[in-house]
């Protein structure tokens, strides 16, 4: 599968970016992906059939999010924080863009509850049979966005496919969509 596949990385030595824009991914966000792309193994090995039979997003979501809360347990840095599901809390408020009324909802978020100094992650998903994330993608941009109130530090979109080998990601940091990502070696190659 996904994680299986990869080889084994020394993530100090590696440097991935987005020279476009002028943004790099650090160790801890490198660390988050490989734990999704592993959280994504499990579901695909352990809950294939609620693909095969197109069950709800949310389902999917959750079932995801008991592999990844149990990989930021044990093996992370982020076992301190909270990984929250649908969760639309700004504080006591609800949760919502700048210039939208609407409340929103992310599929999951990594943080601590409370305030927003320490928003790390929001994963918004969608699957193969339903995958317009146009809408996903604007709310990850004003998520992600220093200009505006919540700084996640990573936005990922996730588009579940028929096996765990087709699914699309799209990565968004500091309101911009990352695109052609380089993985340089800090040492010269």
């Amino acid at each position: 599968m996904i994680l299986r596949s990869l080889p084994k990385l020394i993530f100090s030595d590696l440097l991935v970016l987005d020279a476009e824009n002028n943004l790099e991914l650090n160790w801890d966000e490198m660390e988050l992906i490989l734990f999704i792309k592993k959280a994504l193994d499990d579901l695909y090995d352990n809950d294939s059939h609620l693909i095969k039979i197109k069950a709800h997003e949310r389902s999917l979501v959750f079932r995801f999010g008991l592999y990844f809360n149990d990989l930021l347990i044990e093996k992370s840095y982020f076992s301190g924080f909270d990984l929250d599901f649908d969760y639309n809390r700004d504080r006591n408020n609800p949760k919502r863009l700048k210039n939208d009324h609407n409340r929103i909802f992310p599929d999951l978020i990594l943080h601590k509850r409370g305030n927003n100094n320490n928003n790390i992650l929001v994963l918004e998903f969608k699957t193969h049979w339903n995958e317009n994330n146009s809408d996903d993608l604007n709310k990850l941009k004003e998520l992600t966005s220093p200009k505006q109130q919540y700084h996640y530090k990573l936005g990922i979109s996730i588009v579940l496919g028929e096996k765990s080998e087709q699914c699309k990601f799209v990565y968004v940091k500091a309101g911009k969509i990352l695109k052609n990502l380089l993985i340089l070696s800090k040492g010269g190659l």
